[in-house]
């Protein structure tokens, strides 16, 4: 996976042709196209370590029901997201709407340990959603490379 921020979406549109040049000298080395996605945050926690030194991410993919959005917001900011600051090792949670009906979590830890550490608080988050859910979240993690 890779993961760029832009301030704005204009931002990343403008940045979309060194996107696409990037990829072309890469295409050697993957099967297949990329399945890009793009959004906008929607919900963002700060944990206590820097940006710069996290070491692994953990990604959870949901489809959601679209009529249920302003509900799960409602859950996730009803202290569900701010649970997420008391974990060890976590540098940041964001949140972002990627389509209508899809959101996607992105979650950067210093280490593995801490990630696993913070499973059982992710856990919670995601079955909290689970009603607004449609079909499994897709979870994918790794270190850093």
């Amino acid at each position: 996976m890779v993961m760029p921020g832009y301030r704005s979406r204009d931002a990343l549109n403008a940045a979309t042709e060194g996107h696409s040049s990037i990829f072309a000298d890469y295409a050697q080395y993957i099967i297949g196209e990329p399945l890009v996605r793009a959004g906008e945050h929607v919900a963002r926690v700060i944990g206590e370590v820097p940006m710069n030194e996290f070491k692994y991410m953990r990604f959870v993919s949901a489809v959601i029901d679209p009529s249920k959005y302003d509900a799960i917001m409602s859950y996730l900011n009803r202290g569900v997201l701010e649970s997420f600051k008391d974990i060890a090792g976590l540098s940041r949670v964001i949140i972002s709407r990627t389509t209508e009906n899809r959101i996607l979590s992105a979650i950067g830890h210093i280490y593995k340990t801490s990630a696993d550490a913070a499973a059982e608080t992710m856990q919670n988050a995601v079955s909290g959603i689970a009603e607004y859910m449609t079909e499994a979240p897709l979870i994918r993690e790794e270190e850093l490379v």
